[in-house]
């Protein structure tokens, strides 16, 4: 999960023209993930479960 800095640290990088290639080489973090970064307006944030039935009824 890339941290709220990382976050605005590639958002940055991004805007400056920086390939996402090369952001994907320097950061650690999949080429899929700096794109998914890009076409954020806001960090990623978890999100709750909602609870699954269980389907094991005894």
């Amino acid at each position: 999960m890339i941290k709220l800095s990382e976050w605005l640290t590639l958002k940055d990088y991004l805007e400056r023209g920086i390939s996402i290639s090369y952001l994907a080489r320097i950061s650690g973090h999949d080429r899929k993930t700096i794109r998914k970064v890009a076409k954020s307006r806001c960090p990623f944030t978890y999100k709750c479960r909602t609870d699954k039935p269980n389907l094991n009824k005894d």
